[in-house]
C-alpha cells in the first residue's frame, strides 16, 4: 500500500492479548480440559477486534495484533519466537535458555552468551537481574526445545487460521493492507541443537523451513514482517566483545539465509523489523546503525522498521 499524499502508519506487531484468549491458550498450554472450536472462535473475534480498533485508531497497515502467535500470560517475552515450536517438527526435550541447551560448533570467531552474561547486564547486574525476575513469570522464557532430528514445517493449518482471520478481519478491499509477523531463520537457530553438525547448517535448514511459512503469508495477498532480533542485538550477547569484521560475518550469514527463505516472493510484501536496544534496562553496548545498515538494505525487504 502507497499512498503520495500523506505518511502511512503501521506499529512493530504484538498487541495486548484479551483475558478470554490467555485464559483459554493457558488450558491448552497447561493440558488442563478446553474446547478447541472455543478457541478458535475466540481467536477469530479478538482479531477483528483488534483490526478495527487498529483502524479506528488511524493504523494504516494493520495486523492481527499477533495473536495467533500463543501467549498464556499477560507479559510473555518469548512468544515472538516460541510460537514456532508447535509448528516444526524434530524438537525433543527442552532445556534451560543458554545454559544447558546445546549448541553446535560455529566457524565464526563469535561466543554467544545467556542473557546474564551479555555485556551490559555484566555492567549493570543489579538492575538485569530485576529484568530477569520480571521475564520468569513465562516457563518457556527460561526454556528452549532442543532439535534432535531433521527439522520440518509442520504449521500449514496453523498459518492458514492466522492468515484467514486477518483477511476475514480487513475485508476483501483492505487485503493487501495487512501483514503477519513471522520470525526469521538466524533467531529462529537460537533453540537447542543437538542434530546439526554445525551452527551454520542449523540456520540454513531453519531458513528452509521457514520459507513455508512465509510463501502462506504472501501467496495469500498479505505481507510477512519478519522479526530477527538476532541481526543487531546478538552484539550485546557475543561477550567478549567481537571485532567489526567478526560480527558482520556472523550476521551476514543471517541475511544470507534470509533472502534464500524469501526468494521468489515480491519484495513488495516483505517487511523486516530490526529490533535492538529496546528490552527494559541500561544501554551501553547497542551497536551503532552505521556498522550495520548496509547489511540491512541487503535484505530483499521493501520496508524496514528499526527501534
Amino acid at each position: 500500500m502507497t499512498d503520495a499524499d500523506r505518511i502511512l502508519t503501521t506499529h512493530v506487531g504484538s498487541l495486548p492479548r484479551p483475558p478470554a484468549l490467555l485464559e483459554l491458550n493457558r488450558r491448552r498450554m497447561e493440558d488442563e480440559r478446553f474446547d478447541p472450536g472455543q478457541l478458535d472462535d475466540t481467536l477469530r473475534t479478538e482479531v477483528k477486534r483488534v483490526v478495527d480498533k487498529q483502524t479506528a485508531t488511524g493504523i494504516d497497515l494493520c495486523n492481527d495484533g499477533e495473536f495467533g502467535h500463543a501467549m498464556a500470560v499477560v507479559n510473555d517475552y518469548s512468544s515472538w519466537w516460541s510460537y514456532m515450536f508447535t509448528r516444526l517438527d524434530g524438537f525433543g526435550e527442552e532445556r534451560h535458555a543458554g545454559l544447558t541447551a546445546p549448541v553446535a560448533p560455529s566457524s565464526f570467531n563469535v561466543q554467544v552468551v545467556p542473557d546474564s552474561a551479555r555485556r551490559d547486564a555484566e555492567r549493570f547486574p543489579a538492575v538485569y537481574e530485576e529484568v530477569r525476575a520480571a521475564k520468569s513469570e513465562k516457563a518457556s522464557a527460561a526454556t528452549v526445545p532442543v532439535v534432535e532430528r531433521a527439522i520440518s514445517y509442520v504449521g500449514q493449518d496453523q498459518v492458514a487460521r492466522d492468515v484467514a482471520n486477518l483477511k476475514a478481519a480487513l475485508g476483501s478491499d483492505r487485503s493487501e493492507d495487512g501483514f503477519i509477523c513471522a520470525v526469521g531463520p538466524g533467531s529462529l537457530s537460537m533453540a537447542g541443537n543437538t542434530y546439526y553438525k554445525t551452527h551454520e547448517e542449523f540456520v540454513w535448514a531453519c531458513a528452509d523451513v521457514m520459507a513455508h511459512e512465509y510463501r502462506a503469508i504472501t501467496d495469500a495477498g498479505l505481507t510477512v514482517q519478519i522479526d530477527e532480533p538476532s541481526f543487531a542485538e546478538s552484539w550485546d550477547a557475543i561477550n567478549p566483545e567481537p571485532s567489526l569484521e567478526d560480527f558482520r560475518e556472523y550476521t551476514m550469514l543471517r541475511v544470507e539465509a534470509l533472502n534464500h527463505a524469501l526468494k521468489g516472493i515480491p519484495r513488495e510484501q516483505v517487511r523486516f523489523h530490526c529490533c535492538w536496544g529496546s528490552w527494559h534496562g541500561p544501554h551501553s553496548t547497542d551497536i551503532e546503525l552505521k556498522h550495520i545498515v548496509d547489511m540491512l538494505l541487503k535484505i530483499d525487504a521493501n520496508l524496514i522498521s528499526f527501534e
